[in-house]
């Protein structure tokens, strides 16, 4: 699947626009990565904590602020929103496959 939509970017695509599709990914799963630190330390306490988020929760919140900000100029913007809404779908693709597919575990 990575194959077919990295052939077809190079075939259908400028430079341009391959780089806001994946600086709009990039910084989308960044983002999703640090709210899942603020999370699981909400949720869990509890767990042993081997490595330290330095300003912890104010950097992790900054940097939440500014890649918001960041994926908001990017689907805004005339110029970088069609890249930035492919790199959307093509996340939204993937939980669907994923939800689809077999032989994952219930971790609930």
């Amino acid at each position: 699947m990575q194959c077919a939509v990295v052939n077809l970017l190079i075939l259908f695509a400028t430079f341009q626009k391959v780089v806001n599709y994946v600086q709009f990914s990039l910084t989308l799963f960044s983002s999703l990565t640090v709210l899942g630190v603020i999370v699981l330390r909400w949720r869990r306490p509890d767990l042993p904590r081997p490595y330290r988020a330095w300003g912890y929760p104010v950097t992790p919140l900054i940097f939440l602020g500014v890649s918001g900000w960041m994926l908001w100029h990017l689907l805004e913007d005339a110029s970088t929103r069609e890249p930035s809404l492919w790199g959307l779908t093509t996340a939204a693709l993937g939980l669907v496959i994923y939800y689809l597919s077999p032989g994952k575990e219930d971790t609930h």
